[in-house]
């Protein structure tokens, strides 16, 4: 359905922001000549990691059109969770054990509020919403679903 392939979208969002993050900083303590992974020169990863993040931009807005904000929100807050994750496993960070308690929570958060969000889904006309911004007082007349499970 719609709302999974959204969801689907920011989950890969989520890892995209969190890889990018993780590889400009792994490309900044690479001293100079040193390559990252054995490939790139530290500018070159550094490009290529701001490069991944932006993707993951581009992904959350194509995911905007299957699903709605207030789920893709709480599934992007996993962000956390990946950029974690990644520090661990690319760059050798540590987690204070007083920092799992609150991974825990942010991922239950997530999880209970794209459940019981029962949020409508909504199309606007384009040239309404230029009314709307534009005039004062103007409001939208949109046709939406009931929800969007």
């Amino acid at each position: 359905s719609s709302p999974a392939i959204g969801i689907v979208l920011v989950l890969l969002a989520c890892c995209c922001y969190a890889f990018g993050n993780c590889l400009q900083r792994y490309s900044l303590l690479r001293q100079p000549g040193q390559k990252v992974f054995g490939l790139l020169n530290r500018h070159a990863g550094w490009l290529l990691g701001a490069i991944i993040y932006f993707s993951a931009n581009f992904l959350y807005a194509i995911a905007l059109s299957f699903a709605p904000v207030t789920v893709l929100a709480a599934v992007f807050s996993l962000t956390i969770l990946a950029n974690a994750t990644c520090a661990v496993l690319l760059l050798g960070d540590k987690i204070p054990r007083l920092a799992y308690p609150g991974y825990v929570l942010v991922l239950a958060g997530s999880i209970v509020f794209s459940v019981i969000v029962n949020a409508q889904v909504c199309h606007f006309d384009g040239s309404e919403l230029v009314d709307v911004m534009t005039t004062p007082g103007a409001t939208v007349k949109s046709e939406c679903d009931a929800s969007y499970m």
